[in-house]
């Protein structure tokens, strides 16, 4: 199977339908890297400058913000022997977790996307004036405690000027200063840039895990559908939150009765999905409805090639699929799995408009699925 390509910023769990990370006190399925955190911390030794990298919506901003709090507050309690601390944990109720969830922390500083010119939306990525708060802030001597944290969420987001604008405290840090690059797609990043992190891979969550939070978020959702929203979530809460807030139940439905009539698709269904998304103040489910779509296909295909296509859940899908794969090449459900990647980009890069690019995605899986039928 070719490379994956980069997922288009579809749906932005950064900016979630509940708690933001700087203000949640709550983190599951990172242990690991929180552990090898305070083993950091413990060890005296620790890097100034950490990239926490991974898929969205998995915990990064949130481990990021929980970790500033824990160094601004001097390091936690020891456990009961007198050992390192076992938790980055702060209680939501203490001064310092207040402080950095209002942003009021002297001796703390978050970098992230501004809101653009009209003040409606957020911009598409950190500009160079935002970057160059850093230096200044970095240089000051902390007024509260011993650090100085900036977290930058996320570093793969920055312009190009941007990126260069941090460079010189990356390669020349002050004493008692900690940066949390959190990062997306580290690919996108500057070579110098990643050279001079220490890197922490953190992985998607478990889908039980995912599971237990949507049910506490959303108890009155159906186990079946939470199992359904866990499995396409791909190990993202913040994406199965997101699918939640912007309809994309009722769009998960609509798409997969579309894909269940392949090898060819019911036209005017087709063009009544694509004209549910086109409509004005429906980015959000234009975007959710082209995730929703590159997930079918990627995972599909993905069982396709090893050997399990009796786990594809749908029945046009997987006669389609199959097809392909008793034919001897799934190549052609590649190339379009990554024009539909393009597709999505395309839409916020070059204003392609959202009818047009969903119906092209739609009318390429009909296209291949006949070929192979």
């Amino acid at each position: 199977m070719s490379k994956k390509p980069a997922v288009p910023d579809l749906v932005d769990p950064s900016d979630p339908p509940w708690l933001p990370p700087r203000e949640n006190p709550e983190l599951l399925g990172q242990g690991d890297a929180e552990k090898e955190l305070i083993e950091a911390w413990s060890s005296g030794r620790m890097s100034h400058a950490w990239m926490l990298s991974g898929p969205k919506g998995i915990g990064k901003a949130t481990l990021a913000y929980r970790f500033a709090r824990f160094v601004l507050s001097g390091g936690g309690e020891p456990d009961m022997f007198g050992g390192p601390p076992t938790s980055l944990a702060t209680a939501p109720e203490d001064a310092i977790f207040r402080q950095v969830a209002s942003l009021g922390h002297p001796d703390f500083l978050a970098i992230t996307r501004k809101l653009d010119k009209q003040g409606k939306k957020l911009s598409q990525s950190i500009s160079v004036d935002v970057a160059r708060q850093i230096p200044g802030f970095m240089s000051m001597t902390p007024s509260a405690g011993d650090w100085r944290v900036v977290v930058i969420d996320a570093v793969d987001e920055m312009r190009r000027e941007a990126s260069n604008a941090i460079l010189k405290i990356l390669e020349e840090p002050p004493r008692q200063a900690l940066i949390m690059l959190v990062c997306h797609q580290p690919s996108r990043l500057l070579p110098t840039i990643r050279s001079r992190c220490r890197r922490l891979m953190l992985q998607p969550l478990p889908e039980t895990t995912v599971s237990q939070l949507i049910t506490r978020h959303h108890p009155e959702i159906s186990s079946g559908l939470v199992e359904r929203l866990a499995e396409i979530s791909d190990g993202s809460i913040g994406q199965a939150m997101s699918l939640i807030d912007a309809g994309g139940i009722d769009l998960m439905d609509d798409l997969d009765a579309l894909l269940a009539g392949l090898p060819k698709m019911d036209i005017r269904k087709m063009h009544g999905l694509a004209d549910q998304v086109a409509k004005a103040g429906a980015e959000r489910r234009f975007t959710v409805m082209m995730d929703l779509i590159y997930h079918r296909i990627g995972k599909s295909v993905s069982l396709a090639a090893a050997g399990k296509l009796g786990e594809v859940g749908n029945d046009g899908m997987r006669a389609s699929v199959a097809a392909a794969a008793g034919a001897g090449s799934l190549e052609p459900w590649i190339e379009v799995w990554e024009k539909i990647a393009r597709l999505g980009r395309a839409v916020s890069t070059v204003n392609m408009d959202r009818k047009q690019a969903a119906l092209d995605a739609l009318l390429s899986i009909q296209s291949v699925a006949q070929s192979k039928a």
